[in-house]
């Protein structure tokens, strides 16, 4: 697996390596950064960052990443209208990022989240997106990107999320007192 992938001009994907190695970013013109990932990064001192915006994400599917696809895009945006390039990175750089970058797509090109992932795979076939993740692009999809608190999706996939976390919760007693 790439390191970096370009899936659409001045847009990469990439793994916990790529925004490490200067030489990478260089030849790419990567001036921004967007990390999503609970790990710090150490960037290379030898290259000119402009920005770099970590959101803190687990790779869990009952996470919350919804509320951060407005930030993300934003950040996205404002890399590209640098005309500098902007990487989007997680640890492998196939389900965290990668719904990131569906997101913004998605909202951009007004794709379908399948249509968008199909095209992502095409230029990085390890794009997947965890079960929860998916998830939540059908949900940003029926809300026509943007979802808000008040979102009826929204709200939704939050009862469904706490509803599945309190059955585990009463599973997990009931398996402690016998």
């Amino acid at each position: 697996m790439n390191a970096l992938d370009e899936i659409v001009d001045g847009l990469y994907l990439g793994n916990i390596f790529s925004p490490r190695n200067g030489r990478i970013l260089k030849e790419a013109n990567i001036r921004y950064i967007l990390s999503v990932t609970h790990d710090t990064i150490s960037l290379p001192k030898d290259h000119d960052i402009v920005a770099h915006r970590r959101i803190e994400v687990e790779d869990y599917g009952d996470v919350d990443i919804l509320e951060r696809f407005e930030e993300a895009n934003t950040f996205i945006d404002t890399a590209l209208a640098s005309g500098s390039s902007i990487l989007v990175h997680c640890v492998q750089g196939a389900s965290r990022s990668a719904s990131f970058v569906a997101a913004y797509l998605m909202q951009q090109r007004g794709w379908s989240r399948d249509e968008t992932l199909q095209f992502m795979r095409s230029k990085r076939p390890a794009v997947n997106p965890n079960p929860g993740f998916l998830e939540q692009l059908e949900v940003y999809q029926k809300s026509n990107c943007k979802v808000t608190a008040e979102s009826p999706g929204y709200i939704e996939w939050v009862r469904k999320r706490d509803e599945a976390f309190a059955k585990q919760m009463q599973d997990i007693q009931g398996t402690k007192a016998t």
